[in-house]
């Protein structure tokens, strides 16, 4: 029988995860229910009883657990339609949210944070962490800051504006 030469290390008491993250995940359940809800536990591709949710901008790619970027998904076609498909579909969905998108968000003018949470249905903190982290653009017009069209649906889209 093998035997360590020396023996494994406790590295003391697991993290409790903080209350912030508690909350976001809670915040997050929500949102996900209410989709869900909302769309009738119905999967929105081939109309399905379905239970999942799925991210159109996925977290990874800095998608925001929020109504706009959530659609309910069967079993099959999240997962082998969308995370082991081709591509087709997922970049159809991504199209389809930054069209709508483009459509709230014109690009004549520029917009608040509280112009953009309202919209999107989101709390301001979200838009006011991400103006304040810089990774959406903006610029301070008379002690507010403000985005251009462009600028949030792009930052809204994970980074990028998606070609046809």
């Amino acid at each position: 029988m093998l035997q360590r030469k020396t023996p494994l290390k406790s590295k003391g008491p697991m993290k409790q995860r903080s209350k912030k993250k508690a909350a976001k995940t809670t915040k997050d359940k929500e949102v996900k229910a209410t989709v869900r809800r909302e769309q009738n536990y119905q999967c929105q591709v081939c109309g399905r009883e379905a239970y999942e949710e799925h991210h159109i901008v996925y977290e990874s790619q800095g998608g925001l657990t929020i109504k706009r970027n959530l659609i309910t998904l069967c079993e099959h076609c999240h997962h082998a339609r969308i995370h082991d498909g081709d591509g087709v579909l997922d970049k159809k969905l991504k199209l389809q949210l930054q069209a709508k998108l483009m459509e709230i968000f014109t690009q004549d003018r520029e917009y608040t944070t509280g112009e953009i949470a309202a919209a999107i249905e989101a709390p301001e903190r979200i838009i006011e962490n991400a103006v304040w982290k810089g990774s959406m653009k903006s610029q301070r017009h008379q002690g507010e800051y403000k985005s251009s069209g462009e600028q949030v649906v792009r930052w809204l889209m994970g980074g990028q504006i998606y070609a046809a």
